[in-house]
């Protein structure tokens, strides 16, 4: 093919020269595009991922809080070993709450076992993996801020428990029944504004993925 050229005259050579040149570089520009077409793709799949998993997460947190809230209300209408089993039921998501909002702040993964009335398959599980944004100062707020709510959680139902044990010990008797009512007042009064504001922070945590994704 370099003969071919060679005997072409001068302008004609140039002429192909230059077509060639600029075929190769279209080839050229068609792999690099397509390269890095492929990887911002598999980029943006990835964070969408991920955005998705703070998403879910941020779910089970809106759902946890609530559960524990009406578990919260469930107390002062049980007897005494329900409001243990109770108790041990608060603390556990309590616990779980706290791993999934560990998740959204360092990273890691989120495991949820869904019961199921199948033949063969007891529970499914959904398992997401969130690796957070560090360039996102906003959520790292959030999940400071709703922290402390969620740690008042257990000494506020310890506290409950004895107020209510401490009913049942009054045996009826006026004085003590009264004492212990008026306290057991001053709880479930404060009780509706803290879990307010749990339940607030809690719904920007979600809305925080849900804006994201």
């Amino acid at each position: 093919m370099s003969k071919v050229i060679l005997s072409l005259p001068a302008a004609t050579r140039r002429a192909t020269l230059w077509l060639l040149a600029l075929l190769c570089f279209g080839l050229l520009a068609i792999v690099v595009i397509s390269e890095v077409t492929t990887n911002l793709i598999a980029e943006l799949n990835k964070r969408s991922s991920n955005e998705r998993a703070r998403l879910a997460i941020g779910e089970y947190i809106v759902n946890g809080v609530q559960g524990i809230e009406s578990s919260f209300f469930q107390l002062a209408t049980t007897s005494a070993s329900a409001r243990s089993r109770l108790a041990q039921k608060i603390d556990d998501d309590v616990r779980e709450l706290i791993a999934n909002i560990d998740v959204l702040h360092s990273g890691g993964s989120v495991k949820k076992r869904l019961a199921l009335n199948i033949e063969g398959q007891d529970e499914m599980i959904r398992e997401f993996h969130y690796r957070p944004d560090l360039r996102a100062p906003g959520a790292v707020l959030e999940v400071i801020e709703i922290t402390p709510l969620i740690e008042q959680i257990p000494p506020r139902v310890s506290q409950l428990i004895e107020l209510l044990d401490r009913r049942e010990a009054c045996d009826g008797r006026r004085d003590c029944l009264q004492a212990v009512e008026e306290a057991l007042a001053l709880q479930y009064k404060s009780i509706p504004s803290f879990f307010f504001r749990l339940n607030e922070n809690a719904n920007r945590l979600f809305h925080a993925g849900y804006s994201q994704l």
